[in-house]
């Protein structure tokens, strides 16, 4: 009889131990620094020690559920890391524009000022393969008269196409050629530049910011007093790759005179890479 008593206060002992390691895991919020095991093992970590000396069947699922609340506890963490390279490629957006009384009026327009600008990216090497239609549309146009009804005023038709240019030094030149040949019909919408191909410079981001990251929990472990364990997690949360926008600018000057050649510049290009990464505390 004093045995069975014996037992059942051993039981409720344990009962309430795991209630307690349950609260403690519940309430782990880790974030990038030390989290609760930093001072060197969790308030879980105790009570499962204490319920293992009351019984091996119940001291053993005591320490799982232990095991299983500290899984939130280390040292969390990001790391970036920065790759700068210089393009090696200009995209240009372009195309035209035509409206006329008639959809087939605005089409020939618009067919006639395209080919003369396929004409000159072909006389500039430009190939076939690096020319590419984004849009094609055809939209009639009404005007809106104060009083009465949408009167339809013609159609405007658009074609647009991006194009690849490999030799960065001509872009400029390039883009006055093709504002020439298309006239008044001629649209450029923009220029990005990127790269053919970033591998390399994401290969040396990705290193850069592993580097970050175990060097940001260096730091939390000096700063907190333990010691840094090993790598528990680590995965890649983000690439952001080399391209960059710039508006295109062209015109004639007064007079009709062509006007200076179009000044564009490539710069720089960054690559930027993301980890996030859990460590151990020892």
């Amino acid at each position: 009889m004093k045995n069975g008593k014996l037992a059942v206060l051993a039981l409720g002992l344990v009962a309430v131990l795991l209630s307690a390691v349950a609260c403690a895991s519940t309430t782990a919020t880790p974030s990038d620094g030390a989290a609760s095991g930093a001072s060197g093992g969790s308030n879980s970590d105790g009570v499962a020690e204490q319920a293992a000396l009351l019984s091996s069947d119940f001291g053993t699922l005591a320490a799982f559920a232990a095991a299983s609340g500290s899984q939130q506890a280390g040292i969390w963490v990001s790391g970036t890391g920065i790759a700068t390279l210089e393009p090696d490629l200009v995209v240009l957006s372009l195309g035209v524009e035509a409206q006329a009384p008639t959809v087939s009026e605005a089409t020939g327009q618009a067919a006639r000022a395209m080919d003369a600008i396929f004409a000159a990216l072909e006389a500039r090497g430009i190939e076939d393969k690096d020319i590419r239609t984004t849009y094609y549309g055809v939209q009639p146009e009404y005007s809106y008269p104060r009083d009465g009804q949408p009167v339809l005023a013609g159609y405007r038709v658009s074609n647009q196409a991006s194009v690849k240019v490999r030799d960065l030094d001509s872009v400029g030149v390039i883009i006055d050629e093709v504002a020439a040949a298309g006239g008044d019909n001629t649209r450029i919408n923009g220029i990005s530049f990127t790269v053919e191909d970033a591998t390399l410079a994401r290969t040396q981001a990705r290193e850069a910011a592993v580097k970050d990251a175990v060097a940001r929990a260096e730091q939390f472990a000096e700063l907190t007093g333990v010691t840094l364990g090993k790598l528990m997690y680590i995965s890649e949360s983000g690439v952001t790759y080399p391209e960059r926008y710039v508006d295109a600018k062209y015109g004639l000057v007064e007079g009709g005179a062509a006007a200076p050649t179009t000044p564009i510049s490539g710069g720089e290009l960054d690559v930027t890479v993301s980890v996030q990464a859990v460590f151990g505390i020892e």
